[in-house]
Parts: C-alpha cells; structure tokens; sequence
C-alpha cells in the first residue's frame, strides 16, 4: 500500500552511522597498537601501514576518506527530505547519531589523528 509518501530507507540509517563507524574505527586501531606495542601510537615514528594490522588500517582508512562524500550526500537527502525526517522520530534519530558521529571524528585525540594521518 503506496501512502504517497516519501520513503526513505535502511541504506539512510547506514550512512548516518558511517561517521560514528570511522571515530569508532580509528579510535579501536589506536587502541589496538596499544595492546600490541605495549604504548600509544606516536605521531611521525610509528607509521600505521607498517604495523602487523594493515588490513583493520586499510578498512579506518577508506571508512575516514569516505566521510566528505559521505557528509554532502546525508546533507542532500536531509534537506531534501526535511519534512519526513523531521516527521519521523526514527530517521531523526538517525540524523542525531549522524551529527554525533562528526562530533566524534572532531574531538579525537589530535595524537591519534596525526598518526593516522601520517
């Protein structure tokens, strides 16, 4: 039964959660050369593709350069749909974990940024 109304749909829900997904990741990738060298990643000694985790790298890296693609598109489909988002508690849910996802990635530790960023 077709309401009319503009449906949007699970793929939303994913893509709101990328950002909280990549500060996650990153945040999971210090912690993991943490448990493996016994210290914190330093910045411009410890390179992160030439630890034994590349592949977990591999996967914070593509999630953290997909986030400006991943922020237009989010902002395309929000404004676009700014009556049924704003409608629906559950999509506006999905726009308050997207905005705490990019709060997230902001306020990371900048060591831990600079070391990925290396």
């Amino acid at each position: 039964m077709d309401t009319g109304r503009p449906k949007l749909e699970r793929w939303f829900i994913a893509l709101s959660a990328v950002p909280a997904i990549a500060a996650s990741a990153l945040a999971s990738e210090a912690c993991v050369f943490r448990l493996v060298r016994g210290r914190w990643p330093i910045p411009n000694l410890d390179d992160p593709k030439q630890q034994s985790f590349l592949p977990f790298h591999g996967l914070v890296q593509l999630l953290a350069f997909a986030i400006p693609a991943v922020v237009v598109l989010e902002a395309f489909v929000v404004i676009r749909q700014w009556r049924f988002v704003a409608s629906n508690r559950r999509y506006a849910a999905c726009v308050l974990l997207f905005a705490l996802g990019i709060a997230a990635c902001r306020f990371l530790p900048s060591a831990w940024l600079e070391w990925f960023a290396d």
